[in-house]
């Protein structure tokens, strides 16, 4: 009397889980960084809106002082503040003829902040990390 047995042995599963494995570690590290793209994406939009925001204050007001709110980063993940434009590591206020803001991240990107000035010249830190 033969016996008939079905299912899979060990060696097989084993294979069947590095193969996966090998996948899973090609595809989450592409993953995340395609989203960390597309947070920056939506910090540079907003710094972008902003400015505008800004240069319309200035063209009511012959003043950035006493700037509009800062809108949202569409995902959260970046923070805009004003930066003081005598020195732009230090938070401040816009003066009356200057303004800088800063997206800064708030998760683990390899840009740690990205802003805009008055003149419209934009910054990354650290150099290099992603030009705009």
């Amino acid at each position: 009397m033969k016996v008939n047995q079905n299912g899979f042995t060990l060696n097989e599963l084993l294979v069947v889980l590095a193969i996966l494995g090998v996948l899973a570690a090609i595809a989450i590290p592409m993953y995340n960084n395609h989203r960390a793209t597309a947070f920056r994406s939506a910090a540079k939009a907003a710094l972008m809106e902003q400015a505008q925001a800004m240069e319309r204050h200035f063209v009511r007001t012959n003043s950035y002082v006493n700037p509009p709110a800062l809108v949202a980063v569409e995902g959260g993940r970046y923070v805009l503040s004003y930066r003081s434009p005598a020195d732009p590591n230090a938070e401040g206020n816009p003066t009356a003829t200057a303004f800088v803001v800063r997206a800064t991240a708030n998760f683990n990107d390899r840009c740690d902040w990205l802003q805009i000035n008055q003149a419209g010249a934009r910054t990354v830190f650290p150099d290099g990390c992603d030009s705009w």
